[in-house]
């Protein structure tokens, strides 16, 4: 996977590995140890598109949809009362991206451009986003509220504290999978 693509991450507190492949209704899921595969920030997969990774990360099960997005399936995951915290991260080649923030079902905070939050509390995550998402960066020319994706899940780290670098999947532990036909 080349993440600089498109990609969807999901962070899920209160619901297990095998909670989300049946929520998601993953074809083919199997077990399968990553633990020497190429670092998956940097280099292109060696899964076929629209694979869906999914792990435990401490506390948190972790999903990465090469070539997924929100509305698939991990919405309706962090929309679950029995979900007690969830974050979404999503972008794509045509500058879309998303960020969400939900708490026991209900969608916290979410944003495509951090200045047009919406959400429950929209202002919830402002103090981790000044130094991530809306932190200036000498390359925007005065424009300081265009995120990529580093900044994102830069944010997702500091809600979740789990920081996703290049080797985020060599684990040995991780269920890979594809989504049906229907939610393609």
């Amino acid at each position: 996977m080349h993440v600089t693509v498109a990609s969807c991450f999901s962070f899920f507190d209160g619901i297990s590995v095998d909670e989300v492949v049946a929520r998601s209704h993953m074809l083919h899921a199997h077990k399968v140890d990553l633990s020497t595969a190429p670092n998956a920030l940097d280099n292109p997969s060696p899964f076929p598109a629209d694979d869906v990774a999914v792990f435990n990360e401490g506390r948190w099960t972790v999903v990465w949809q090469d070539n997924g997005y929100p509305d698939q399936f991990a919405d309706a995951i962090a929309a679950s009362p029995k979900v007690s915290r969830a974050v979404i991260v999503f972008w794509n080649v045509n500058a879309d991206q998303e960020f969400s923030y939900w708490e026991n079902g209900d969608r916290v905070v979410r944003f495509d451009w951090p200045d047009d939050r919406t959400g429950t509390d929209p202002n919830r995550l402002l103090t981790a986003m000044t130094d991530t998402v809306l932190k200036p960066r000498a390359t925007d020319e005065g424009d300081t509220a265009i995120p990529d994706y580093r900044r994102l899940l830069a944010l997702a780290d500091r809600v979740t504290r789990i920081h996703l670098g290049p080797d985020f999947l060599n684990r040995v532990a991780v269920v890979m999978g594809h989504l049906s036909e229907d939610d393609n």
